[in-house]
């Protein structure tokens, strides 16, 4: 090993080895496995189903659930935790990111809300979930 390679790890210009390249493209590949829900529970994921008035207005008319989650699932994820958690079949994810926000600012006491995500799940026909009902 030569005394650039000592000095620099063997980066030339900023250019990474192929092998490198490689370990990085399988790291990246064993984050994006989808979670099983074991696993989402177990990082404690927010998982919290919403009982708002338009909430209910979206179940009768759309067949559609509205959950808050935690703002790292993606739609895939929600889709298998849904599944798993109530066994329907889902149709599609619709999610909706809430960033966090200072409230109170008028008021002396300020509050931070915290950054949310809103999901959606539309269930086939004829599918129910009875914790709504």
């Amino acid at each position: 090993m030569s005394l650039w390679d000592k000095i620099w790890g063997g980066k030339i210009w900023g250019r990474k080895k192929k092998e490198e390249k490689k370990e990085e493209k399988e790291t990246l590949k064993e984050e994006k496995k989808d979670l099983s829900l074991k696993d989402s529970l177990s990082e404690n994921y927010l998982f919290v189903p919403l009982f708002s008035e338009k909430a209910m207005k979206l179940i009768r008319e759309n067949n559609a659930y509205a959950f808050l989650v935690d703002p790292r699932l993606n739609k895939s994820q929600i889709k298998n935790i849904v599944k798993k958690l109530f066994g329907v079949k889902v149709k599609k994810v619709k999610t909706i990111n809430y960033s966090k926000r200072l409230r109170g600012r008028i008021v002396r006491i300020k509050t931070l809300r915290p950054k949310t995500k809103k999901a959606i799940v539309f269930l086939e026909k004829g599918e129910r979930i009875p914790l709504f009902e």
